[in-house]
């Protein structure tokens, strides 16, 4: 069975629209497991009429308690990690809409690497279309207007960017019980699960879009295009040497770096070892070693704009 993650929080404006792609799904084996991170709306009693009459695919985890994004999914593991039926797990946002084979799409390739690797962490996600408010397209593929290569999906450029997008994943079991709890330090859970999957697992890939990514002012991470104006304030600060925003732009990579280190330490190899205890010390090391074992470790970013930008101003 899939069991599908959701964690509200003032969602009712957009709750409605996500709940019947839901139930327009495809695939009919999944259950809905519900947190609210304290709303002061109606989510959950909207979600609650909506399955009035479907309550065996709805499970709602009684709170009221606001502990954040992290947190909130945490709980959430733990509640599905308690059903001996949940296989695979998805995690889904309340203002997003699924295509009606979401689901079944993400399973078929989720079942395939389930065959060649049955008892390691398994990542599967997919791209994203980027719409507005009102569901207009802004772009067909988040994968484009954030300039992410989907397939740059090892440790080492994952130290930097994260490839999978949250609401587009499906995990299993063994990734679960892997990665969960996540830890404050992680940036959020779905990159940590990322880390997991590169670092121990298989990731697979559904190369179109299976759900409308709704951009609006209360997204919590939201898409973010690189354009003309971004790429000119790189080229910028690279000429200016202005290296203090970069570097501190860094330090939440860094510490999720430290805690993913700590946390895995006996379980990683050497060289992922050093990896991580590279990226986590890099300011210490003199400019030359800095650079020999950004090259040496493929310690690098996507672009070569980002990577001229990394080689001159750590």
């Amino acid at each position: 069975m899939v069991v599908i993650l959701l964690s509200t929080y003032n969602g009712a404006a957009y709750l409605s629209e996500w709940l019947h792609s839901l139930k327009q799904q495809s695939y009919t084996q999944w259950k809905l497991l519900v947190r609210d991170d304290g709303s002061c709306d109606e989510s959950i009693a909207m979600i609650e009429t909506f399955f009035y009459d479907d309550e065996e695919h709805l499970e709602v985890i009684p709170s009221h308690e606001n502990i954040g994004v992290k947190a909130s999914f945490n709980r959430l593991v733990d509640a599905a990690l308690q059903m001996p039926l949940c296989e695979y797990v998805m995690f889904a946002d309340q203002d997003d809409i699924w295509k009606p084979d979401k689901i079944a799409q993400t399973l078929a390739v989720m079942q395939r690497l389930q065959r060649q690797y049955a008892s390691v962490p398994l990542l599967v996600h997919t791209d994203l279309h980027v719409s507005d408010e009102q569901m207009n397209i802004i772009d067909t593929s988040l994968w484009h207007y954030e300039h992410n290569d989907p397939y740059k999906d090892t440790l080492n450029y994952l130290l930097y960017q994260n490839t999978a997008t949250g609401c587009s994943m499906m995990v299993n079991r063994t990734l679960l019980e892997r990665a969960f709890p996540v830890p404050e330090a992680a940036i959020m859970h779905d990159w940590w699960c990322s880390l997991v999957a590169a670092a121990f697992g298989k990731r697979g890939i559904v190369t179109s879009a299976t759900l409308y990514y709704r951009q609006h002012a209360n997204n919590t991470i939201g898409a973010k295009e690189h354009d003309a104006y971004a790429l000119f304030q790189k080229i910028s600060n690279l000429i200016l040497m202005k290296n203090e925003p970069y570097l501190r732009h860094l330090e939440p990579n860094r510490a999720q770096a430290q805690a993913f280190l700590q946390h895995y330490h006996d379980s990683l190899n050497s060289e992922q070892r050093a990896l991580l205890h590279f990226f986590c010390t890099m300011a210490e090391y003199s400019w030359f070693r800095k650079r020999w074992n950004i090259l040496r470790f493929r310690c690098l970013r996507q672009g070569w704009i980002q990577n001229i930008g990394l080689l001159l101003r750590v």
